[in-house]
């Protein structure tokens, strides 16, 4: 399977005469990208003495051979494709075909094949590729025609499920390229920033549970991340395997990813109705390489199905009820005890490439990165904003944003909000050493600067409690228990 996370849409868009065209109300397209098909047919050059290499400078086709070689090492050709496609939507549109982004912002796997942008631009001008992809849009736009009926069934029945479809304009876009070079019976996954790329070698099946599986990741990519600070002890689930033998490692380091694949491989069982025994055995092969929410999601899934609401309305409960004693008995009763999957060359190669996808981003994180970066540059409003969005939508106890609006509100010298939001802080299970040795400051100032001198040493006594010396907090702790802050108390 494809680990991705990739949306959706209702339909898939209209087939015209020389391209796909994109609904704007859809965030679904079959259609073909000519940096891919560049890309895919230096592949073939590089991989095989393909119809790319005729008349082809004989030195140019032996630099590609030889990148190409270098590269590999001992991986299959489709595992090598779907790094190359990595790289082909990070460019620019051609003749450029220039990274759209500094290299430091690059995947590891992307970045690796930096080198070949060179190659690639010598190629697309002296095999004359754009000239090549006219002529070969009708065969293109031929696959396209015969996926067309197939992926719609595939993704109409996914939405119907979650109860939902991601209709209207948004920024997430879902990519589906039929691409005959690649390799047959290939699925290949990659993302770039917003948008999402399915590029489907030749096949008699079109590869249509690689597919879903790659739409459920892009239908419930956000819903998850969303979630995810709803979910206590995380590192405690993730430790429980961190030792084992035979799991997927990128499933101890992941929580996000581990959470999302967790809940898809559940989600497929209900979705194709598996009967009790095949689903028993999924499940289990599932749990024992590191997917350890499956089992819950599987169970939790069936209430899911007896309601009436939208997946992504009903997550966050079923985030809120993942316990870790739960599992964790579950882990110590059931994990050993599961026989370890057997894995085809095919599963290994792809757990390779599991470092390199994206994993659900933590919303938390990023709004409070940005909400102390306005803060620094005295965006006070825009701080203050960013912060409070933390409490609303996503953890109301955080203590990050309760320290940063006690900060905010000691600038503005509301003494009782800042007050207010630094005794919350201290109650605060996130609020680190750090904000609780400062808030405990803070509040003995407060306490001074109100003559309350034995509330305020008592508050200096617990920063010096705490024992973080962040930004020397324990000279300011001292200093205040030897002299009250402020004169005005005299």
């Amino acid at each position: 399977m494809f680990l991705r996370f990739i949306a959706a849409a209702g339909l898939i868009c209209s087939l015209s005469a020389s391209a796909i065209a994109q609904s704007p109300s859809s965030r679904v397209a079959l259609d073909s990208d000519i940096r891919i098909f560049a890309v895919a047919a230096a592949l073939n050059t590089a991989s095989s003495d393909g119809k790319f290499a005729t008349d082809l400078d004989p030195d140019l086709v032996l630099r590609l051979k030889q990148y190409y070689t270098v590269h590999k090492g001992t991986r299959s050709d489709e595992s090598q494709f779907a790094q190359y496609i990595g790289l082909a939507v990070v460019l620019s549109d051609p003749p450029g075909l220039q990274p759209r982004v500094r290299e430091e912002r690059l995947p590891d796997d992307t970045r690796a094949l930096l080198g070949f942008g060179p190659l690639l631009r010598e190629f697309y001008l002296k095999a004359h590729i754009t000239q090549r992809w006219v002529d070969l849009q009708p065969q293109y736009e031929a696959a396209m025609v015969r996926l067309k009926p197939k992926i719609s069934e595939v993704l109409l029945h996914t939405d119907a499920y979650l109860r939902t479809s991601l209709t209207g304009i948004g920024p997430r876009q879902l990519h589906i390229n039929a691409e005959p070079l690649a390799p047959p019976n290939s699925v290949t996954v990659r993302v770039y920033e917003d948008d999402y790329y399915v590029v489907l070698g030749p096949s008699e099946t079109s590869n249509l549970d690689d597919v879903r599986h790659a739409y459920l990741h892009f239908h419930l990519d956000d819903i998850v991340s969303r979630s995810l600070v709803r979910i206590a002890n995380k590192d405690k689930i993730l430790a429980m395997v961190a030792g084992e033998q035979d799991v997927n490692k990128i499933y101890t380091k992941e929580f996000g990813l581990m959470t999302v694949e967790s809940l898809i491989r559940a989600m497929e069982l209900r979705i194709d109705r598996s009967t009790a025994a095949h689903a028993k055995d999924v499940v289990a092969n599932a749990y024992r390489s590191g997917l350890l929410l499956t089992p819950y999601f599987y169970d939790a899934l069936q209430t899911f199905q007896a309601g009436t609401a939208g997946f992504g309305d009903g997550f966050a409960k079923i985030a809120e009820g993942i316990n870790f004693q739960t599992e964790h008995d579950r882990f110590q009763s059931t994990f050993h005890s599961i026989p370890v999957p057997k894995r085809a060359l095919e599963e290994v190669e792809v757990s390779e490439t599991l470092a390199d996808l994206p994993v659900p981003a933590d919303p938390v994180r990023k709004l409070i990165v940005e909400a102390q970066t306005a803060f620094n540059n005295m965006d006070n409003d825009g701080a203050r904003a960013l912060f409070q969005k933390v409490l609303r939508d996503y953890d109301s106890n955080n203590g990050a944003a309760l320290y940063g609006l006690g900060l905010l509100a000691s600038r503005a010298t509301d003494v009782d909000q800042s007050k207010l939001y630094f005794e919350r802080t201290l109650k605060s299970d996130s609020a680190d050493a750090a904000m609780k040795v400062w808030s405990y400051i803070y509040l003995g100032r407060i306490a001074d600067l109100q003559c309350q001198r034995d509330r305020a040493t008592d508050y200096y006594n617990q920063a010096v409690a705490v024992g973080d010396n962040t930004r020397d907090a324990q000279a300011s702790a001292r200093s205040g228990l030897s002299k009250a802050f402020g004169d005005q108390c005299r």
